[in-house]
């Protein structure tokens, strides 16, 4: 089945805004969830499994699609292949905790960002509703092996914690974050980190000083990299890092600077554990031709500089 990807059958997604929505991975188009199926049971979910037994190409899945088409690497191509069964039995779990967070980059939206929603009123952009988190209630953690945690900014939730404490054998489960670099975990969060099996966090950084700011809008850059260098000195034993870099047009005719950066200061933790330097495609506004670009920046600019005076 050269089309395969075994995630739909072992991974779930769960965003906890819009009422709920769900799909086989975070990468994936999702859907709103279906009360009257149980979580991994959802129709959309099955749908796509379907397809891939089938060995078609899920509209869902446009994302690795389009990555391979290009001759790039794809998470269906890197995560995908472990395994060949179309039973299906959840080990992985994604979770978009909320949508809360302190920053309003450029390369998102409201969707993921409530420090985007004053702007995106004045932009006439949706702006989801969130939803309680208490989907993953309906998970049998006995079996988790892997959890990942995106937001919003999930280190500015208590939702993670919840989760966290709750898994019953924590030295078999490892712990995947997506943070913006600006928060520093608690003593209770990194003491609670400390009985998994592994932790992996991965700060979304493009760029460095004023570039990095205006493209991270509300982040303080000097900050964030002393936050970076705090978790080297502070993090568990076994916890590793990345840094997730998405390229755009804001920062494509400079990534030189970053990379310098990275080998620099943060190519390892403490232990010499290689820190991953992950790069990504953007997606959205912030995939836009040329034109269509500078309009939408010109545009969120004066709003900006609007809001500021």
């Amino acid at each position: 089945m050269n089309n395969w990807c075994c995630e739909p059958f072992t991974n779930i997604y769960v965003e906890n805004i819009d009422g709920g929505r769900v799909a086989p991975c975070c990468i994936a188009l999702t859907d709103k969830r279906n009360q009257y199926f149980s979580l991994q049971q959802q129709p959309h979910l099955q749908e796509i499994r379907k397809s891939f037994i089938q060995g078609k190409k899920h509209q869902a899945c446009r994302d690795c699609w389009q990555a391979e088409e290009q001759g790039l690497t794809s998470r269906r191509l890197q995560c995908g292949q472990e395994s060949s069964s179309t039973d299906v039995f959840i080990r992985n779990v994604e979770i978009n905790v909320n949508n809360r967070c302190n920053l309003a980059c450029r390369i998102c939206t409201p969707r993921y960002s409530t420090a985007w929603h004053n702007e995106a009123r004045q932009l006439q952009l949706e702006i989801p509703k969130p939803c309680t988190n208490d989907l993953w209630h309906e998970l049998d953690l006995r079996f988790v092996e892997w959890i990942h945690f995106n937001g919003g900014e999930p280190l500015l939730s208590n939702d993670h914690v919840e989760m966290l404490e709750k898994i019953p054998d924590k030295s078999r489960c490892s712990v995947y974050y997506n943070t913006n670099g600006t928060i520093r975990a608690s003593a209770k969060v990194i003491d609670l980190w400390s009985q998994f099996k592994h932790v992996k966090l991965a700060f979304s950084i493009d760029d460095i000083g004023d570039d990095f700011e205006y493209q991270r809008y509300g982040a303080d850059w000097k900050q964030v990299e002393q936050n970076l260098l705090w978790y080297i000195e502070n993090a568990p034993h076994n916890t590793m890092f990345a840094i997730n870099r998405t390229i755009s047009l804001y920062n494509n005719h400079r990534l030189q600077h970053l990379e310098d950066w990275y080998k620099k200061y943060f190519a390892t933790n403490r232990y010499g554990d290689v820190t991953d330097f992950v790069d990504q495609l953007a997606v959205g506004h912030a995939s836009l031709d040329s034109k269509e670009f500078e309009e939408f920046n010109a545009k969120l600019d004066r709003i900006r500089i609007k809001n500021v005076n």
